[in-house]
């Protein structure tokens, strides 16, 4: 693509980062060389917008006194006056089109808050306020995000965030986390959902069960319109009460509804793998990508699965499985 939203923290680093604009004076890929003379005019056909996520607030698209808006219905509808999601995206993003990539500046600050950390937090006065005004600032950020993917589309994102810098032999180290998402989900899955063939019950009691997993997803929903691949893999510690790996299938895509996709129609391609882990070594060998996934060592400990899901076409998974 050649078309970039970067979305910075503030008004601050976001004219600080203007040097990222080939049209810019001072632009750094001419004052530091980065970009050979060559390809210059290539670069100036780029689109770039520069924002803070506040820009993704709603704002009034009514201009009236206050007293006339209250007169009107405001004091009972706060959001009465206030523009759509697409027309927000629209304002922030006119200009660029479809399909663009997402560049986050300081990304540890754009999340989604977690219903178990919330009621884990015990903090009280001047504190339990400022936490609660960085997770408001943070679901606004991302809930921007959501909103730009399901009304234009984004095709990769970027986040980076220095994370903390530490001295060693008088040399200050900073590490950087960053990463270009290729719009993956990957979650390992300890509890086996019931057969598709269970009573209503049974799926209520995992429901309920499973909620909290489904709570802590924090991934930027696919939007209507991507067309996506699933893969699943089923860890099977048992020897009895194996089950078909057809009967995990659907149940699973079915639960991540409204998480990471708002119908598994959108899925039109999957893989499923039943791996009695009993026969490791004789009927296969796996190998584990632990950077793209951490807590995928606990396949070797109890029955789990593993989920996949992506954009099309299928990219390389974070386990690769050698039928012997």
């Amino acid at each position: 693509t050649d078309k970039f939203l970067v979305v910075t923290p503030g008004v601050t680093i976001r004219d600080r980062l203007r040097v990222l604009l080939p049209n810019d004076i001072e632009n750094y890929y001419q004052k530091l060389d980065l970009v050979p003379n060559t390809y210059l005019q290539d670069l100036g056909r780029a689109k770039i917008v520069i924002t803070n996520y506040h820009a993704f607030m709603l704002r009034d698209n009514v201009d009236a006194a206050k007293l006339t808006k209250n007169i009107l219905g405001q004091s009972s509808n706060p959001d009465l006056f206030k523009e759509s999601p697409g027309q927000m995206v629209k304002r922030v993003c006119g200009e660029l089109g479809k399909d663009i990539i997402v560049i986050n500046d300081e990304a540890h600050h754009c999340y989604h808050r977690k219903p178990s950390e919330e009621k884990s937090e015990k903090l009280t006065g001047d504190a339990k306020k400022e936490a609660e005004r960085n997770a408001q600032e943070a679901r606004t950020w991302i809930t921007g995000l959501e909103q730009i993917k399901n009304q234009i589309g984004i095709k990769a994102d970027g986040d980076y965030s220095g994370i903390f810098g530490r001295k060693t032999n008088s040399t200050l180290i900073i590490e950087f986390a960053s990463c270009m998402s290729s719009r993956i989900f990957k979650k390992l899955l300890t509890d086996i959902p019931p057969s598709i063939n269970s009573g209503g019950r049974q799926k209520k009691e995992f429901q309920r069960k499973i909620q909290p997993w489904l709570d802590s997803i924090d991934f930027i929903k696919f939007s209507q319109t991507d067309k996506l691949y699933g893969r699943i893999f089923y860890f099977n510690h048992e020897t009895y009460g194996i089950r078909d790996i057809h009967n995990i299938l659907k149940p699973i895509f079915d639960m991540l509804q409204g998480y990471i996709y708002d119908d598994d129609r959108c899925i039109l391609s999957f893989e499923g793998f039943r791996l009695d882990m009993q026969k490791k070594n004789s009927w296969f060998e796996i190998e584990l990508d632990y950077d793209a996934t951490p807590d995928l060592y606990k396949i070797e400990q109890k029955t789990c699965c593993f989920i996949e899901v992506g954009l099309l076409p299928f990219t390389e998974s974070a386990i690769n499985i050698i039928w012997l």
